[in-house]
């Protein structure tokens, strides 16, 4: 977003306030006796400030050591410049978790120590003057101040150095194994008090440290009081010292031996005689002898110097040469040493080029061996210089490297080590790789180094190899670049893969970029992390079937500020460095690009920050985002970081509009790492209250937090929308919030517990709601598991664990398997429920091949022979990580040493599948590509933390508002059996969204096998269903767009099919998973009327005698249709007179006959035939005629249908005949 220019200005200018504001200490030498205990409470009123502490500093020690549980006499590196430190006007050490130096006005006032993850080796250093002293004695208490239940073993131990630079070396007879008691004991004082070696006595500065360090399990303070450091005054003394050198190859070399008082001579001087003598050397030929007689070290003065000439030769002589410079005749002075030694080192060895001992492969043939080689000075930095064979004395050899790092410990790098300079220079070839980290390869070094020779200055330096595409092949080995390691190489142009690095000032949330960032050559594509452990990870018992990752060895790292006097370069990701010039060296596992002071860098672009997408109506949210250490300004009890308030405020309104502007306040919005509920709930304030002024909405956020065990106070809550869809209904309506697991354990192998979850998961149960009336339930759970720090650590483990890895591997698996069984618990009590899981897993979307974290939550965990913790997921119905359906290239949401990656996942379970219209996942790029030093800059809203906001997005069909509607109409006219028939179906959505999932029904009431419906685009239709006389078809379409569209519906009809008398009527229906606000519309019939021809034939068919000489007769009609249709609502009316006395019908099957009418002389019987009567049908129908005297009987019969009858006038018959004759 900004130039690295004005990115590095600002990160100087914050920096500068810092350390002008926050950092003050007094670090002037004091004079002995010294003494300091804390019982003036005045002596320190601010945090991180000592000015009014006399000759003591505390400091946190961060850069010590990354281990828990390390042996604070081993941490003896210079800590340079250290993180000055002490909370100010403390009052609960039981209850104050915060780690590293702190003030505490208790009882008896002290300022004590305690390790954390950040101050890893917490330490008081005093600074005293010693000169004119011996016998420098320390003492002091150490007090067990910590009453609470934790029971760490709190080691202290004294250190001390001569001077400023340089390590430390330990005091083994102040060490204290554990100065405290417990738990809940706080009574233990152990006293220390401890000579200091003679090499303290009589220096103007000498640094004391008394440190601890980050203990196994929680750990106690430890205070340090009654501080005191006393001497006697010792005897004036003269000394003369050691002095060793190269004798070069010509020419003379001088020896300067210093003749010392360890004080100011007194009055009238030192006097002496001082001469050389031979040892192994001899005078004349390997140096100049030289007497003097009554030399004087002056009143005040401490020093003379007596300068011995060495004779230089080209001669091999196979050893140091040695000779003495012997003090006689001392008057004023006791003699400490009389004899000085001179050593004439031999330098005359036979070469061994850089490539030489570099050789082809990974490891120096030479590894362990003594050499002396020549090169140019390339490079140098503080600890040491790199040398470069000159390119007229290069090999031919491409795998060979012609460069090599000579190690020389910090701010001890020899004078002649100067760009340009070619040097000879001794030492042993070492391959060297960290105890931090021994999953990498080694860096080829020269140590215990001496520069025998400069041989001139001024040279050009080795020409560059430029480091290409096909050079950092990403199918290439780990070691690829292995053939330059330690030369002078150049990339064109480099994109930048991850962001850059720096520091970040937490407390008054500032920042600036350190210079370090990662990178791959332009047309290399960015890489990602894979599944599996590295391919140069040496952690034992890891099965034969794990996964290995290749590291991404084509991943280059630069160090800008590597080189001493190269300046801070920053960057974000995406940005193309081009002019990168420098060194290759090798460390955290990649090859590191060491730019020159004045190689000609320029920066080009780099990430934009993209939103996510606002929601469709449609759509509801659900995010997860991890806050980065979101503290409040309330100093609380515990390890918390207390920000000021203006540093909190800034925080607040950062936070705010990045959720605003790019994370578009979702509906649930789950948040990891935030101290307690009061920093939440002022979030959600500002955020509801516009804060930022970039708020387009106000979700009306109601803040939900449960704290849990952290040790550093980060906690998992949720921010949940409450604006209200309609009156009184809030979007979201929370139904429970409930944490899980904060009282479990896990069995130590030792037999003894720790805290499974340090942030237990955190469950939301609710349910979502629309403003049409639809809602939606869901249960969010929020995940933050523990880190992936030392998962593959060898050191050795506490807890009766083999190592810390095995330690961390367990339980990070523990954790996953007790949430993996919260999932199955609440899927098996309710197979529907609708669960989302969030959160920051440090675990990737595959299995790491050290613990399948993210496959045991899912139920698909990697194999027992796949993976170093197995275990077996208690998941029976899997869930679906969304990292897996991200587009290629955006499935990450942090990057780690220019890998990009996936910690914060969204998981969902099957029910929500089912349930939902359509998931997708975007992630807001507002952090993980953006450096460091955006941190502390108020004006973008970026890098607000490491993580980028992962955001759910559900499609919730119910939510879609719409109007669908059908109209339909006939479009042939009148049916004919024979022809064929169609209508037009007008579906219509008035919207106002898509309406989707959409079922259109056809219904044709009769049986019409060639039924066919042209759909419009997007529908499809399933064959036509013929049963029961009617006929039907579904079509269906995922979506329906706002609009109309016609169906067209055809079929063909045969001479036989059967209609019903008013014709075919097609009716239709329209449903949809959509909110359908008005279902009145949504059906919709058309009928085409009958045309059909069917000649009815009615013959009589039972016809009585003229007389019937009986009571009864039986009167019968043939009705015929002789077609070509068949005939609706075929009927016979058949009349007779009243006179009779009954009548009784007789139907056939098919047939139902009833009297339909009755007047003064006549009874007519209506006979209806079942459905339509077929072409060809032939039925005979009777009548039973009774009556009990002789009586005249008239029947008149005519038979009809709804078809149209050709030859009408055979549709009526007659007849009469008298019965009832002879009845008496």
């Amino acid at each position: 977003m900004r130039t690295a220019l004005r990115r590095a200005g600002l990160a100087a200018s914050l920096l500068s306030a810092l350390l002008a504001t926050t950092a003050q200490a007094d670090s002037t030498p004091q004079s002995l006796p010294f003494a300091q205990d804390w019982t003036n409470t005045g002596l320190i009123t601010t945090n991180d400030s000592w000015s009014g502490v006399p000759g003591i500093e505390g400091f946190r020690g961060d850069n010590l050591t990354g281990l828990t549980g390390a042996d604070p006499q081993t941490l003896l590196g210079a800590d340079s410049p250290g993180v000055i430190d002490v909370n100010a006007n403390q009052a609960a050490p039981n209850t104050n978790t915060a780690g590293g130096v702190t003030e505490f006005q208790i009882a008896n006032p002290v300022v004590a120590l305690q390790g954390s993850g950040t101050a890893d080796a917490p330490y008081l250093k005093l600074y005293v003057d010693t000169t004119g002293a011996q016998d420098v004695t320390v003492a002091y208490t150490v007090r067990d101040i910590d009453g609470s239940a934790d029971n760490a073993i709190q080691a202290v131990a004294l250190q001390y150095r001569v001077g400023d630079t340089g390590d430390f070396t330990n005091v083994p007879a102040a060490f204290i194994a554990d100065a405290t008691t417990g738990p809940s004991l706080a009574t233990l004082a152990t006293p220390v008090s401890v000579v200091l070696p003679a090499e303290a006595e009589g220096q103007p500065l000498v640094e004391l440290r008394i440190i601890t360090s980050n203990a196994g399990g929680n750990d106690e303070w430890v205070g340090i009081d009654d501080i005191s450091v006393t001497a006697s005054a010792a005897p004036l003394r003269i000394a003369v010292d050691d002095v060793s050198l190269s004798e070069g190859e010509a020419g003379t070399t001088t020896a300067s031996f210093t003749v010392s008082l360890n004080q100011p001579a007194p009055v009238g001087g030192v006097s002496f005689d001082v001469a050389t003598a031979d040892g192994t050397a001899t005078a004349g030929s390997d140096y100049a002898a030289r007497s003097l007689t009554g030399q004087v070290i002056a009143e005040g003065a401490t020093s003379f110097t007596f300068d011995v000439q060495v004779n230089g030769d080209d001669v091999v002589e196979g050893a140091d040469e040695t000779f003495f410079v012997n003090l006689a005749n001392v008057v004023g002075a006791e003699v400490g040493d009389a004899q000085g030694q001179g050593t004439i080192v031999e330098d005359d060895f036979p070469i061994t080029l850089i490539h030489e001992f570099q050789g082809t492969g990974r490891a120096s043939p030479v590894d362990g061996g003594f050499v002396v080689t020549r090169g140019i000075v390339t490079a140098v930095r503080t600890n040491g210089y790199y040398l470069q064979t000159a390119d007229a004395e290069a090999d031919a050899d491409p795998l060979s490297s012609e460069g090599v790092f000579v190690f020389t410990g910090n701010n001890n790098v020899p004078a002649q080590a100067v760009v340009g300079n070619l040097l000879e220079v001794s030492g042993t070839v070492v391959e060297y790789t960290p105890s931090s980290n021994p999953h990498q390869q080694p860096l080829t070094e020269l140590t215990g180094t001496a520069v025998v020779a400069l041989l001139s200055s001024g040279n050009p330096l080795p020409a560059a190899v430029e480091i290409t595409a096909a050079l950092a092949d990403p199918a290439g080995p780990v070691d690829n670049l292995e053939r330059l390691e330690g030369m002078r190489v150049s990339i064109a142009r480099l994109v930048t893969s991850g962001p850059g690095e720096g520091f970040i000032d937490e407390n008054d949330a500032l920042s600036s970029a350190n210079g370090n960032f990662w990178g791959v050559v332009e047309g290399v594509a960015r890489p990602f992390r894979e599944e599996g452990v590295g391919a140069l990870d040496v952690t034992p018992g890891i099965p034969a079937a794990t996964p290995v990752y290749d590291t991404n060895p084509e991943r280059i790292r630069v160090q800008s500020t590597g080189q001493v006097g190269a300046p801070v370069i920053a960057v974000d990701a995406q940005a193309v460095v081009s002019g990168l010039v420098g060194v290759l060296d090798y460390g955290f596992g990649t090859y590191t690009l060491l730019p020159d002071p004045a190689a000609p860098v320029a920066v080009e672009g780099g990430a934009t920050p993209v939103a996510v997408a606002d929601p469709t109506p449609s759509e509801y949210t659900i995010a997860g985002f991890n806050l980065l250490r979101f503290y409040d300004d309330v100093n609380d009890a515990g390890g918390d970081v207390a920000l000021t308030t203006v540093a909190f405020e800034r925080r607040v309104a950062k936070t705010a509009r990045a959720i605003c502007e790019y994370v578009r306040t979702p509906d649930i919005l789950g948040v990891v790492e935030v101290e307690n509920l009061n920093a939440l709930t002022r979030l959600a304030n500002a955020i509801n209250s516009n804060l930022p002024g970039t708020c387009e909405r106000n979700p009306q956020y109601v803040a939900y937090l449960v704290e849990g065990n952290d040790v550093g106070k980060i906690n998992i809550g949720f921010l949940v929308s409450t604006a209200e869809v309609r009156p009184s209904v809030p979007r979201v309506e929370v139904l429970e919030v409930v944490q899980y697991g904060k009282a479990e354990v896990i069995n130590n192998p030792n037999g003894s517990t720790s805290v499974l979850h340090d942030r237990p998961p955190l469950v939301l149960r609710a349910v979502v709601n629309a403003g049409n009336g639809a809602s939606a339930p869901v249960t969010v759970i929020g995940n933050h598991l523990l880190s992936l720090i030392d998962i593959n650590s060898l050191e050795p483990g506490s807890n009766g664990y083999p190592t810390t890895g095995d330690r961390r591997r367990t339980k990070r698996a523990l954790q996953a398997e007790y949430t993996a069984a919260l999932i199955e618990q609440f899927q098996q009590a309710n197979p529907a429920e609708r669960i989302v899981l969030l959160g920051d897993f440090n675990a990737f979307e595959f299995s790491d091949g050290y613990v399948d974290v993210m496959g045991i939550l899912t139920g698909r965990e990697a194999a027992n022979d796949a993976v170093l913790e197995y275990v077996d997921s208690p998941v029976t119905v899997p869930l679906t990580n969304m990292s897996f359906e991200s587009a290629e290239g955006e499935n990450y949401s942090f990057t780690f040493e220019g890998s990009a990656q996936t910690l914060d996942h969204l998981v969902v379970n099957q029910a929500l599948i089912d349930a939902a219209g359509a998931l997708r996942t975007e992630h807001a790029r507002i952090n993980a590509d953006f450096g460091v030093d955006n941190f502390g800059d108020d004006a973008v809203p970026l890098r607000s933390s490491d993580h980028d906001p992962v955001v759910l997005f559900v499609d919730e069909d119910g939510f879609r508002s719409v109007d669908l509607g059908l109209a339909v109409a006939a479009t042939g006219g009148s049916v004919q059996p024979g022809n064929p028939v169609g209508f037009q179906a007008t579906l219509s959505n008035a919207g106002p969204q898509d309406a989707t999932d959409v079922l259109v029904s056809f219904s044709a009431n009769a049986e019409l096998p060639s039924l066919a419906v042209t759909a419009p685009a997007g529908f499809t239709c399933a064959p036509a269903v013929v049963a029961a006389g009617a006929t039907t078809v579904d079509c269906v379409a995922d979506t329906v767009a706002a609009g109309s569209a016609a169906f067209i519906v055809t079929a063909g009809t045969s001479a036989s099919t059967a209609f019903e008398a008013d014709g075919l009527t097609l009716s239709a229906s329209v449903a949809t998973t959509s909110s359908d606000g008005n279902a009145a519309n949504d059906e919709a019939s058309a009928t085409a009327p009958m045309i059909l021809y069917a000649n009815l034939v009615l013959y009589k068919a039972d016809t009585p005698a003229t007389i019937v000489y009986a009571r009864e007769a039986v009167v019968g009609f043939r009705v015929n249709n002789r077609g070509p249709h068949a005939a609706p609502a075929t009927a016979l009316e058949v009349s007779f007179n009243r006179s009779l006395e009954s009548v009784i019908p007789e139907a056939p099957a098919g047939w139902s006959c009833a009297l339909d009418s009755v007047t003064s002389s006549r009874q007519t019987f209506r006979c209806d035939r079942d459905g339509a009567y077929p072409n060809g049908g032939n039925d005979v129908l009777r009548f039973r005629v009774r009556a009990n005297q002789s009586t005249k009987a008239y029947v008149s019969a005519e038979v009809e249908s709804a078809a149209i009858d050709s030859l009408p006038a055979n549709n009526r018959q007659v007849t009469q005949f008298t019965v009832g004759l002879g009845s008496y």
